[in-house]
């Protein structure tokens, strides 16, 4: 009879265990941040982490400074004159940057302040873009579609080259979607739906492709010297290389194959290439041919969750903050050793003699005694309670729980006054 009872059980376990798992994930602790914990508001410009690692946010209504204990409003104040629809640039000796609609200003750690390190000649409508840094040069791209290069050691203006594209200024079709990374010295940009390689060094146009008119503006990378990787709505979950030189195309289907990209995001996190297809990231290879993993948090859900991801972005301390469109940040901790507390919520229930941990499966089995087997998910959620009965069909506990090779799952259960079975 009791040996019924452990293959029935086994059973029940395998198919309970079955089929849910076969998508390979990465579980991560994921925190939310919203308006609840802080937040200005759910719809973010810009973020980054200052050389002490201190959370800035920009928002179009205002900057906020997250101490670790809560966030702080930036007000305007000497040095910075504006702090409305800001963007941030971290340069490589730890400086951070505040492009703003009157100039670019700097964050002096030390002394808690501001220093106007740029300033406009005019007025200006659109905040300027930072492009990235190269052989310790700043370049900012402005709305009048000039280049300007400051010095990342004394911040003293490089260089102020005029690049002959449309400005933005009054017409905002025009604003370039500037790429994600530098390569030799150069860098791509989206302009009314062509794409541009312009050389830093030599301050001109490389390169300009055909139009693409469903191109977007969500992503542009560069994959090499010469080959930039970018998106186009059609066909559909495809992502495309285009070589500068050759002129040639080729093709990467990620996802089904048959959904549409909202928004793609790529973004190197430690050692991994990070994929975002809308609400959801991925692990892939460097070229962009396999998914992996996809990076879910402890309930087995997009971290996201339906929030469209805008953004990705990495502290010092290695952990990763995704920027949804209007639905806040969530924050995966790189490394995280928690300790969780499980419990059925019932005093009476939680006298645990034997624990089985089921990490592939995503649950912990505990025998209780005097109750039976309870199973957790590694939330901590009690997802099913069976009852186990002796002989007499007392409630028992499992005393032991074991697995072989195959599977099968083998429950020892002991009722009191017994001696065994």
């Amino acid at each position: 009879m009791i040996q019924r009872r452990l293959i029935l059980l086994s059973l029940f376990l395998s198919v309970l265990f079955g089929a849910a798992y076969t998508q390979q994930v990465s579980r991560y602790n994921s925190f939310s941040y919203s308006v609840n914990e802080g937040l200005l508001q759910s719809t973010i410009s810009d973020m980054a982490f200052d050389k002490n690692n201190c959370w800035w946010l920009s928002y179009p209504n205002g900057i906020q400074r997250f101490d670790g204990k809560s966030f702080v409003f930036v007000p305007i104040q000497p040095g910075l004159p504006e702090n409305k629809g800001c963007y941030f640039f971290k340069s490589g000796n730890g400086s951070l940057l505040i492009s703003h609609l009157q100039g670019i200003s700097r964050y002096d750690d030390i002394g808690n302040k501001f220093k106007l390190i740029y300033s406009y000649k005019e007025t200006t409508a659109n905040t300027a873009l930072f492009i990235g840094e190269e052989e310790g040069i700043i370049y900012i791209y402005t709305e009048m579609a000039e280049i300007i290069g400051i010095n990342a050691d004394n911040f003293t203006i490089h260089s102020v080259i005029k690049t002959g594209l449309p400005d933005f200024k009054k017409d905002f079709t025009f604003r370039p979607k500037l790429s994600d990374n530098i390569v030799g010295g150069k860098t791509a940009m989206i302009v009314s739906k062509s794409i541009y390689t312009w050389d830093l060094k030599k301050g001109k146009i490389l390169f300009q492709s055909e139009l693409f008119p469903d191109i977007s503006p969500y992503l542009l990378r560069q994959v090499g010297e010469n080959e930039i990787l970018f998106y186009t709505y059609r066909p559909k979950s495809t992502l495309q290389i285009l070589n500068t030189l050759t002129l040639e195309k080729r093709q990467l289907v990620v996802g089904d194959g048959k959904s549409e990209i909202g928004r793609c995001i790529i973004f190197q996190w430690q050692n991994k290439m990070l994929l975002s297809l809308n609400s959801r990231v991925y692990e892939t290879d460097a070229s962009f041919h396999r998914i992996t993993n996809e990076i879910v948090n402890y309930q087995n859900e997009p971290p996201a969750e339906n929030a469209t991801i805008q953004h990705m972005l990495q502290d010092n301390f290695g952990n990763l903050f995704i920027r949804t469109v209007t639905g806040g940040i969530r924050k995966i901790v790189a490394n995280n050793y928690p300790l969780n507390y499980y419990s059925t919520g019932e005093q009476g229930k939680n006298f645990i003699i034997s624990v089985f941990p089921e990490k592939e499966r995503n649950r912990v089995l505990a025998g209780a005694a005097n109750s039976g087997l309870l199973i957790y998910d590694t939330s901590r959620q009690l997802v099913k309670h069976i009852p186990l009965r002796s002989g007499s069909e007392k409630l028992v506990g499992a005393n032991t729980i074991i697995k072989n090779d195959k599977g099968d799952y083998f429950i020892f259960q002991i009722a009191p006054g017994e001696s065994g079975n």
